[in-house]
C-alpha cells in the first residue's frame, strides 16, 4: 500500500464515505491548509488549520504515523504561505 498527502479538500462522494468510515463526527473542513490521504484511491485521512490543527484517519490507519505527518505538512504549508506573503 502506497500512502499518498494530496494538498486539497477530497471530492464530496469521498468525503462523505470517509465521514460515514470514521468512528469520530467532525466538520468538513472549510480553509485552504487542508491535507487529505489516500490509500490507492480510498480516502484514509483528513487533516485542516484554520486556528489549531485537527486531523482524522480510519482506526485502521492509525498505527501508520499518518497524523505525525500531515501535522507537519500543514506545519510546513502555513511557514511557507507566510514567508510567500510577506
Amino acid at each position: 500500500m502506497k500512502i499518498a498527502y494530496v494538498n486539497e479538500i477530497p471530492g464530496d462522494n469521498q468525503l462523505q464515505m470517509f465521514i460515514q468510515a470514521y468512528t469520530n463526527k467532525f466538520d468538513i473542513p472549510d480553509c485552504k491548509n487542508v491535507i487529505s490521504v489516500y490509500d490507492e484511491q480510498d480516502l484514509i485521512g483528513i487533516g485542516s488549520m484554520k486556528e489549531d490543527i485537527e486531523v482524522h484517519v480510519l482506526p485502521a490507519y492509525r498505527h501508520r504515523e499518518i497524523e505525525g505527518n500531515v501535522c507537519k505538512l500543514l506545519k510546513a504549508e502555513l511557514k511557507f504561505s507566510t514567508l510567500l506573503h510577506k
